[in-house]
């Protein structure tokens, strides 16, 4: 019978996913083929890693296309599925998030998610946005709404509100626009938000409101310039 503290010197070395992708050819049975570019890997350790690749190795298909996200981009997802880790900075941390909601691999979708939280700036809050609302990343729109009612004035004179403000809007963002702003912003909205902007006039309508009110003046100064003249009225 062996005592209660006894404690065997035995070194069990286990090698590394990383290693076994790196190094040893032989389990490779699989390439993805993105471009001109081809990336090995092991159907076994994918499937293991990640239910969508299962489903998608489940053929014994040796070539797999992959046409939707770049070779880097796509090199590093599957490094992330062997390794779990994975290098985000500001140049590919949009591509990963679009990659990792693609391929349905949450873990790197909310490492991506926390990484972008804290980049979120006046500059770029409208394109990150747009980018988490198409990959449902949650707490990252939520994150970017939070940060655009609370920072609105410096966003609005932004490329990134010219860029997107008119296809971006989402009609819970709308309504809280609405609440926050006012009228002005309400009919600047109409066209994306009916719920939000319910008795208010289109902006085709405009020219039908009374000449002399101010709420008049406000609407017909937004459709002359969008970006500065709403920054005006709302700021």
């Amino acid at each position: 019978m062996l005592p209660s503290s006894y404690h065997p010197k035995i070194d069990v070395v286990v090698p590394s996913l990383r290693e076994t992708y790196d190094r040893d050819k032989e389990t490779i049975d699989v390439w993805f083929v993105v471009g001109a570019h081809k990336i090995a890997a092991n159907r076994v350790v994918l499937s293991v890693q990640n239910p969508y690749f299962k489903r998608l190795l489940g053929s014994l298909q040796k070539d797999i296309e992959v046409s939707d996200v770049s070779n880097h981009t796509f090199s590093l997802l599957i490094h992330f599925l062997y390794t779990e880790e994975v290098a985000i900075d500001l140049h590919n941390a949009v591509d990963l998030l679009v990659a990792s909601a693609l391929y349905r691999v949450p873990e790197l979708q909310k490492r991506v998610e926390r990484f972008l939280v804290d980049e979120i700036s006046a500059q770029n809050a409208m394109a990150i946005w747009v980018v988490a609302d198409q990959c449902h990343a949650t707490d990252l729109v939520d994150a970017c709404v939070s940060f655009i009612l609370r920072s609105i004035c410096a966003v609005v004179i932004t490329e990134g509100f010219r860029d997107h403000h008119l296809t971006a809007v989402t009609t819970d963002v709308v309504e809280a626009l609405c609440d926050a702003m006012g009228p002005p912003w309400s009919v600047h909205f109409n066209g994306l938000s009916p719920k939000a902007l319910r008795g208010l006039p289109a902006l085709a309508d405009i020219e039908s409101l009374p000449e002399d009110g101010k709420f008049t003046q406000d609407v017909q100064s937004e459709r002359s310039s969008v970006t500065d003249d709403l920054a005006e009225c709302v700021c």
